[in-house]
């Protein structure tokens, strides 16, 4: 997809996204809601710095 800020274009690419195979269904100001809840996603440990001092998250 192409993207235009402040006059500067710029392409995206977007990454799918798992979602659970049973909907879930809601209510707000009386209307009722049918939505897919995204799937957690597999916990990765990344390695990160700031200022020099190094932790995981």
């Amino acid at each position: 997809m192409n993207l235009t800020y402040r006059g500067i274009s710029y392409t995206t690419t977007s990454t799918p996204v798992k979602t659970s195979d049973r909907p879930i269904i809601g209510r707000y100001r009386g209307v009722v809601l049918r939505f897919t809840a995204p799937q957690a996603l597999a916990s990765t440990h990344v390695q990160l710095s700031y200022r020099g001092a190094t932790y995981r998250r």
